[in-house]
């Protein structure tokens, strides 16, 4: 789908809507943020850019995360705006 196109998109809310939640997204907002790194990506005028799956809890801008654990170091890293 491309911008400014929205043909059947109407449908595909629909078809999300009636599938059954695996899980109980109400009670894994209250817990704290857990966010699984697929991708990165080096964006010139950016910097890194990650995609990912949130697990739990909510990500906005400006939320401050640890990032790793790589050889059992964590670094610190704060969510840009979207």
């Amino acid at each position: 789908m491309f911008r400014g196109q929205s043909k059947g998109l109407d449908l595909v809310r629909l078809f999300y809507n009636l599938l059954p939640q695996r899980q109980r997204w109400v009670d894994k907002q209250r817990e704290l943020a857990e966010f699984v790194i697929d991708e990165t990506f080096g964006v010139p005028g950016v910097g890194t850019v990650v995609a990912g799956t949130v697990k739990r809890g909510i990500i906005t801008p400006n939320t401050m995360l640890l990032l790793g654990e790589s050889a059992g170091c964590w670094q610190r890293g704060k969510v840009g705006a979207c």
